[in-house]
């Protein structure tokens, strides 16, 4: 999943993401859900390199 539209997340800044599996994907919503006992979610810059998880 990626962030459409273009988001930039300003430095400090935050962007509020959710893992929704009831809610169709969205700018805001993968559209996938993470199981209860754990799970990860990373991200990355536009040259694909990893920036969090």
């Amino acid at each position: 999943m990626g962030v459409s539209g273009g988001s930039i997340v300003p430095a400090r800044g935050y962007l509020v993401i959710y893992a929704d599996a009831d809610l169709p994907v969205s700018s805001t919503n993968t559209g996938f859900g993470l199981k209860a006992n754990g799970g990860e979610i990373y991200l990355f810059n536009k040259a694909r390199d990893q920036r969090d998880h």
